[in-house]
């Protein structure tokens, strides 16, 4: 009798453990679900070189292309701010992207934005045989960098929708 009773006492024991742990798990799923569903935060990082081609207000002409492509199409998935570039900080995005993953150019040091889960650096940049786009993202949660991707385009009307596709191409999910 002492034998089985233990074995009552330790059926229980395992059946109040499983009852636990599937309340714990789906209580974790749920605040997991809500971080699944929720947006990313970007901050683009735009830096614009003209100067072989100059055309003026084009900062602003990408902004306002990009916020409205967003909108329509990523807008529940992404939340973004823009911030167009001056200074060092340009100079270190138009000519060292590719040193960014150091956290330090010869010009600058890369301090991360609070409040984003994601900053997305983009430059345009005018050349005499059309407009090189290039892109680069890092995750502020795993600190990894993606490779810089590049663009050649060659009619300057294209140039916003090929930033967009860009954007995307460089974006990566966790």
């Amino acid at each position: 009798l002492k034998v089985l009773g233990c074995r009552a006492l330790w059926v229980h024991g395992l059946v109040f453990l499983i009852a636990f742990w599937g309340f714990h798990s789906s209580v974790h799923a749920a605040n997991e679900r809500e971080w699944e569903i929720s947006n990313y935060r970007i901050k683009v990082h735009l830096a614009v070189d003209t100067a072989a081609r100059p055309q003026p207000g084009l900062n602003e002409k990408i902004v306002q292309y990009l916020e409205q492509r967003i909108y329509a199409t990523t807008y529940p998935l992404w939340s973004v701010a823009f911030s167009v570039t001056s200074g060092p900080f340009r100079h270190a995005l138009l000519h060292h992207m590719d040193n960014l993953a150091q956290g330090t150019t010869e010009v600058t040091t890369l301090v991360p934005s609070p409040g984003f889960d994601k900053e997305m650096y983009l430059t345009i940049v005018a050349t005499a045989n059309g407009t090189r786009i290039s892109c680069r993202e890092v995750d502020r949660y795993t600190s990894t960098w993606s490779p810089v991707l590049s663009r050649n385009v060659r009619q300057s009307w294209m140039v916003p929708e090929q930033c967009f596709d860009l954007l995307q191409a460089t974006f990566a999910p966790l």
